[in-house]
């Protein structure tokens, strides 16, 4: 169970590189170095998770009945929810960067299909990283339909909107990725 929660958070910091890589713009992947996205990956999965106000509990080292939950979370469909996640950042990025706006916006209504399901999937049984899952989940929802009808309409203030809640869904995916990593190195 262990290797399987660690290569799961593998993919969420690959998941959530991806999701910073999506600019909507063909220049920001031009211009990344060869690379990048591996560093921002090790990043997220190296960040250590930072403690909130009055929260001190929800990031305490991990037991192994939480381990073996979140284990669990993934193995039954969690790791499924995140790498479906991924599928479409790729196929929403491919699309912008070849200025495809009607595979764009169908791209961004897939994602916003797929953000509703994780919605309705079981939660992560951990407080600290379920709360920042449904944030990442309601920015990732707010910016795929907002992209929905930039893209309909070739609105670049509109994408652009929706690149900001999307990338600001993927901070909360890069402190997702931090407590699993915390939680898969116990």
């Amino acid at each position: 169970m262990h290797s399987l929660l660690r290569r799961t958070v593998a993919g969420v910091a690959l998941t959530a590189a991806a999701v910073a890589g999506t600019a909507f713009a063909a220049s920001a992947s031009s211009a990344a170095p060869p690379g990048a996205a591996t560093t921002s990956a090790s990043r997220a999965a190296t960040t250590p998770p930072q403690p909130e106000p009055g929260g001190a509990a929800a990031t305490a080292t991990p037991n192994s009945t939480l381990v073996a939950e979140v284990a669990a979370w993934v193995a039954k469909g969690g790791k499924t929810q995140l790498t479906t996640l991924g599928t479409d950042f790729g196929a929403l990025e491919k699309a912008a960067n070849a200025a495809d706006m009607p595979t764009m916006g169908a791209s961004c209504d897939q994602l916003r299909r797929d953000v509703e399901s994780a919605q309705a999937y079981a939660p992560i049984p951990d407080a600290s990283a379920q709360r920042e899952w449904a944030a990442a989940l309601a920015a990732y929802a707010r910016g795929a339909t907002v992209c929905v009808g930039g893209a309909g309409a070739a609105n670049v203030e509109l994408i652009t909107q929706a690149a900001n809640e999307i990338m600001a869904g993927s901070t909360h995916l890069d402190k997702v990725t931090a407590r699993l990593n915390d939680i898969a190195g116990s």
